[in-house]
């Protein structure tokens, strides 16, 4: 392994070891990984996708803190992470000590106008709050919903997150306006590293192929 690719890999792991193992597509960039690498790591088994730019190192373990650290990874806009903290019984298990222990459903409390651009990972159930502030506390790894919240935790149930936004490839597939519909889509997401919050280098490959081929129909 290069200088260059031992410093990346330090990088990355030190930023893993203060999220049970796990790390997003943009802090694997900040360490050094450029995002056609993503997928490379992935298909070596290196790194275990869990959500859509969430992923896990493969030598980390697979414990329920992974669950509900990948569960606060997971919002996030253009301009980093969204206000977001752990609710319901996912908070209690953190504030018991008994997160390492934890099983059920995790529920994610959100701003009441937060909207999604992927999937969540498996097992999050989001909890939008009214307002656009999150009341929480750090707890070892995690954020969980202030206590004096609970009120207002009880008064929202989760609900499904709905479906994500259409992404460029599923765009291709509506014919002549294909390209127009996915360049308006490209460029409201900013940035090339602000693109891969979107999509994960092999499906931002497989868009652009699929809207190539729609403008030559």
């Amino acid at each position: 392994m290069g200088t260059s690719s031992l410093a990346s890999s330090r990088a990355l792991a030190r930023i893993a070891r203060r999220q049970a193992g796990c790390f997003t597509s943009s802090q694997a960039v900040e360490a050094g990984y450029g995002y056609p690498l993503h997928v490379y790591h992935q298909k070596s088994g290196g790194w275990v996708r869990l959500a859509r730019g969430i992923y896990r190192l493969a030598s980390a373990p697979d414990t329920p803190a992974v669950r509900l650290v990948s569960a606060l990874l997971w919002p996030r806009n253009k301009a980093g992470a969204v206000p977001c903290a752990l609710a319901g019984e996912a908070a209690e298990a953190v504030r018991a000590g008994r997160a390492d222990a934890f099983s059920g459903p995790v529920e994610l409390a959100v701003p009441q106008s937060f909207r999604y651009r992927s999937e969540p990972p498996a097992g999050v159930v989001v909890r939008p709050l009214p307002g656009e502030t999150i009341p929480s506390q750090t707890i070892g790894l995690f954020r969980v919903l202030a206590e004096g919240d609970a009120a207002a935790d009880a008064e929202n149930p989760p609900k499904s997150a709905g479906k994500p936004r259409k992404t460029a490839k599923n765009a291709a597939k509506n014919g002549p306006k294909a390209v127009e519909t996915a360049s308006k889509a490209l460029s409201a997401a900013g940035t090339t590293q602000e693109r891969a919050d979107w999509f994960d280098e092999l499906d931002f490959r497989l868009a652009l192929e699929d809207i190539r081929a729609a403008s030559r129909r």
